[in-house]
């Protein structure tokens, strides 16, 4: 359960990552989030 939370987490981020790179609010954010930035 807790690793299904986790996971949806991660699409979440990659998701609004993805988005901000698409729309060019933000820098290269994905790498970071994966690797726990917050």
């Amino acid at each position: 359960m807790i690793e299904q939370q986790f996971e949806d987490f991660l699409i979440y981020r990659v998701t609004i990552d993805l988005y901000n790179v698409i729309t060019k609010k933000g820098g290269f954010p994905i790498i970071r989030s994966i690797m726990g930035y917050s």
